[in-house]
């Protein structure tokens, strides 16, 4: 199947559909016909959030820019929020054990593991190299 692609739209367009998109209006005009090879070209730079554009007929990609420190900050925020829901997920059991006075020593163990693990997990905004570096605690072996 031959296909184009609109470096304006930013899309793929099936050659065998150029009728209905022509009935349509909406073919791009600067839809170009692509080889094989310049279809995995630019689903790679698109898969990992590059850009395409074209001058004097050849393809020029270009990397995705680095995120930005707020960027960084957000995704951790919300690695951060996912691990605590997990820590507390596994903090809860062991907590009731406790407070019912029916834990196992093990279980006790375990528990204040899993505390000190949500303690650093709260920290890591603290770690020298954050945002950019981030070494996650490891979760205690359950």
């Amino acid at each position: 199947m031959t296909k184009h692609y609109s470096v304006k739209t930013g899309g793929f367009y099936p050659a065998e559909m150029r009728a209905d998109y022509d009935a349509a209006g909406s073919w791009p005009a600067d839809a170009v016909e692509l080889s094989d090879a310049d279809e995995i070209l630019i689903r790679d730079c698109l898969s990992t959030g590059g850009t395409i554009s074209r001058t004097a007929g050849e393809w020029i990609t270009a990397p995705a820019p680095p995120p930005t420190d707020a960027q960084l900050i957000d995704a951790a925020k919300a690695k951060r929020d996912a691990l605590l829901a997990n820590a507390a997920d596994a903090i809860a059991p062991l907590q009731d054990a406790v407070d019912l006075d029916v834990a196992t020593q093990e279980e006790i163990g375990l528990l204040t593991k899993w505390k000190q693990y949500r303690v650093d997990v709260n920290r890591i905004q603290n770690l020298p190299q954050y945002p950019r570096a981030i070494a996650w605690p490891v979760p205690p072996a359950s």
